[in-house]
C-alpha cells in the first residue's frame, strides 16, 4: 500500500488499484498518481489475481490491527518495515531455527548459497553483509563481524551489496527492492 508519504506516484508497473477518499477510482497496470487523500494498492506475483476483487466505485479502506488486539507501542511511528528471516543472532548468541519460524524451503533450511544479512552491534552500529554458506554458517559470520542481533535477508541471485559508490556483491538478477541506508 502506497500513501502520499511515499511520493507523488508509485513509479512501478504492475497491477495497481487507486483509492481516493475511500472509493476505488482506477485499476491499472502502469505507474499511478497517489491521491493525497487516499492510497494505491500494488499487487505482484501470485497476488495479482486478488486485484479482481476491486471494482471502480466500490468503497475501500485499510487499517493495521495487531493479532492480539494490543497497541502498537514503539511501532506506532514506523513508516516502513522490512520482512526478513530467519533470525541469525539474538543477544550475541547464534539462534538459528528457521523451521520454528515457519520456513520450509531447503534453500533456507540447509542449502549453501549467497546470502545477505543485516545486524546491529551491542552499541548500535549497523552491519550489512553478504557471504556464501548455509543459514547456520551466516549466524557465525555475523557473530564474527560483531553482531549482537542479526537477521538473514534474501539469498541466491537476490543477494547484492553496494557501498562506497561501488558494487561489492553483484546480484544475479534485477532487484525489485532494496534496503537503503543513507548518511544524514
Amino acid at each position: 500500500i502506497f500513501t502520499a508519504r511515499w511520493g507523488k506516484s508509485t513509479g512501478l508497473t504492475g497491477t495497481q488499484v487507486v483509492v481516493d477518499q475511500g472509493v476505488v477510482t482506477r485499476v491499472s497496470s502502469s505507474s499511478q498518481t497517489i491521491p493525497p487523500n487516499g492510497f494505491v494498492v500494488y499487487f505482484r506475483g501470485s497476488e495479482t489475481k486478488l486485484a479482481s476483487r476491486f471494482r471502480v466505485g466500490r468503497r475501500c479502506g485499510y487499517r493495521l490491527v495487531r493479532a492480539d488486539g494490543s497497541g502498537w507501542g514503539p511501532w506506532e511511528g514506523v513508516q516502513e518495515g522490512l520482512g526478513c528471516g530467519p533470525r541469525l543472532v539474538t543477544d550475541g548468541r547464534a539462534t538459528v531455527n528457521p523451521s520454528a519460524e515457519g520456513f520450509s524451503s531447503a534453500k533456507v533450511l540447509s542449502d549453501s548459497s549467497s546470502r545477505s544479512m543485516v545486524g546491529v552491534t551491542k552499541d548500535g552500529w549497523l552491519i550489512l553483509a553478504t557471504s556464501s554458506g548455509t543459514t547456520r554458517q551466516m549466524a557465525d559470520v555475523m557473530r564474527a563481524l560483531g553482531a549482537y542481533q542479526a537477521m538473514s535477508l534474501d539469498g541466491g541471485a537476490s543477494s547484492g551489496l553496494w557501498a562506497g559508490g561501488k558494487c561489492l556483491t553483484t546480484p544475479g538478477r534485477k532487484i525489485s527492492n532494496a534496503l537503503v541506508v543513507m548518511n544524514r
